[in-house]
């Protein structure tokens, strides 16, 4: 049995004890003998020796205690050290306190001395020791820059305390070898330097965790590992009083927010994204959850209330106006209704006096200006109303038919919009054939909406392509769609008459009309409504042109479920 080595309180000489027991026939122990060994005579300058000339290498032999690391062996740059030198084990700069804290393999930092210098650190198997090759840093650039020959970088020794003397080996290193393995550690340590000051600096709070399970293997926590400035921000939680405490304690919470989706996560590895309302801290957050390894999981984490705000704003508003727009259209009708029947009475009783003005006997003179007014004059001017009521009747129909998309109550889902589009072809099944068109149809990817208002939205488009056909050649109408991360594009393209450039940005306003002297010229509210559908799928439309070629309209649509 081997001892550990010790200052002896005698005479303070370090010594080195093996115990051998002396046993009897009946196979108990009688006596013991014990070989005391000076480490001097063979051990430490075994140590020392290096295995090629170097000014600063050395190999070091440490233990550590219970808050320090104690180095066992002389020391080549401080005499008198064997048993008496520790260096605490917050010093994590130092080779040694890394051996004592577990590290193995090539390490950078500095020395006892406060030098900076490269090491190799290894434990010795069956002991409590660590042994450590060491060397400055200084020389080892001075041999890389002057010497084109191997260098030593590190000896590993490795004692073996199965017996009464130890066994010692090294691992000499080709120059080239330690050089790239040098260069490799350093650009690791400067990318985890960048990955560090991302961390820190990011404004969107980041957090790790891990999951915590019960014995039947059920998630039912979850800690944080670290976490970035950010999360104190947003949180008003500090980090310390964070990192390695559980979810239901730093959130004060019954259960673990968001558990299910976090171990979801954690277990399969398949990333999740979603928007959320925390009501004990009264904010929205947009929250990307991945797994970097087992059982953990990442949250980047926004906190979107300022926007969540701004759009209850903007939606309050838009009710408001088009509560505002409902209302005065439904009540501009009422006169209109009256003008209306008025003016028809109106008509009636001019015809009445026509009659009984023709049974009468007047003078020719008389006769001949009371018919130019029964018969001219009044009658065209009852045209002139009746022609302007008609008109105003069909602007007060665009507008509550605006307002009522604009405050309809969207019946969210998935939309198979091969299906759809089929739907919208039937119904102008009549005018397609008329006009002997044809309509290409590529597959087209599905979307998340309200179905009857994207019939609607569609209809509209196809029917402004029929409309605005060029008579002198087939129409050509084809339906595509492209995906493009959380969105899909729909695109239906014709070879009509086009738009001119400088009409692209207007024909989305109410009631703008491209031509409103032209025979196709229409109420001006299709793409209107085309617009307001869009927007209320959180999606947009927009068009290209070119006049005497054609038109292409694209539609951005969710390919997600969403909420109004």
């Amino acid at each position: 049995m081997f001892d550990d080595l010790y200052a002896c309180p005698t005479d303070g000489r370090i010594h080195l004890d093996i115990i051998a027991p002396v046993i009897n026939d009946n196979k108990k122990v009688i006596a013991a003998v014990v070989f005391r060994v000076n480490p001097k005579d063979y051990l430490y300058p075994l140590i020392q020796r290096w295995p090629l000339p170097s000014k600063t290498g050395e190999s070091l032999l440490l233990r550590k205690e219970e808050k320090s690391v104690l180095f066992l062996n002389e020391l080549r740059h401080r005499k008198h050290s064997a048993l008496q030198l520790r260096i605490p084990l917050t010093e994590r700069k130092v080779p040694a306190v890394q051996a004592a804290l577990g590290y193995t393999g090539i390490w950078e930092g500095e020395d006892y001395r406060g030098i900076s210098v490269l090491s190799f650190i290894q434990p010795i198997s069956n002991t409590p020791w660590f042994m450590i090759a060491k060397i400055d840093q200084s020389e080892v650039f001075s041999e890389l820059t002057f010497k084109a020959s191997f260098v030593s970088i590190f000896t590993i020794a490795l004692i073996l305390m199965l017996s009464a003397a130890f066994a010692w080996f090294y691992n000499p290193r080709q120059k080239n070898i330690y050089e790239k393995l040098f260069i490799q550690e350093k650009e690791l340590r400067e990318e985890e330097e960048k990955i560090s000051a991302l961390f820190a600096s990011m404004t969107e709070m980041v957090a790790i965790h891990e999951v915590i399970f019960n014995e039947q293997g059920e998630a039912v926590n979850y800690r944080i590992i670290d976490c970035n400035l950010a999360f104190t921000k947003i949180t008003g939680i500090k980090k310390e009083d964070a990192i390695g405490r559980l979810a239901t304690e730093v959130y004060q919470s019954e259960l673990a927010p968001y558990l299910d989706v976090y171990s979801r996560v954690a277990v399969s590895g398949e990333p999740a994204e979603y928007t959320t309302y925390y009501a004990p801290m009264e904010k929205y957050f947009n929250i990307s959850v991945v797994s970097p390894k087992k059982n953990q999981f990442a949250t980047i984490t926004t906190d979107i209330t300022a926007i969540k705000q701004t759009q209850k704003i903007i939606s309050d508003k838009n009710k408001e106006l088009e509560n505002y727009l409902y209302v005065s259209s439904h009540d501009l009708r009422s006169p209109l209704v009256n003008i209306q029947g008025f003016s028809q009475r109106l008509q009636k009783n001019v015809d009445a006096i026509t009659a009984i003005l023709n049974e009468c006997s007047l003078e020719p003179e008389a006769k001949e200006k009371i018919a130019a007014l029964t018969n001219e004059a009044i009658p065209k001017s009852l045209n002139f109303i009746f022609t302007n009521v008609s008109k105003m009747d069909v602007l007060i129909n665009a507008l509550l038919h605006i307002s009522r998309t604009g405050r309809v109550k969207m019946t969210i889902a998935k939309v198979d919009m091969n299906q759809l589009i089929k739907e919208v072809t039937a119904s102008l099944d009549f005018q397609l054939t008329e006009l002997s068109a044809k309509i290409t149809v590529q597959p087209l990817s599905d979307c998340f909406g309200d179905e009857n208002l994207l019939n609607q939205l569609f209809t509209n488009i196809i029917g402004n392509a029929i409309k605005y056909r060029d008579t002198k050649r087939q129409l050509h109408i084809e339906i595509s769609s492209e995906v493009k991360q959380h969105k899909v594009i729909y695109s239906v393209k014709d070879n009509g008459i086009g738009i001119a450039p400088r009409h692209l940005e207007k024909i989305w306003n109410v009631f703008y009309r491209v031509d409103s002297s032209s025979a196709k010229s229409g109420e001006g509210i299709g793409l209107s409504l085309v617009k307001i559908i869009a927007e209320k799928h959180y999606g947009k439309a927009w068009a290209k042109s070119e006049e005497g070629k054609g038109s292409a309209f694209a539609i951005e649509l969710p390919t997600k479920e969403f909420t109004e």
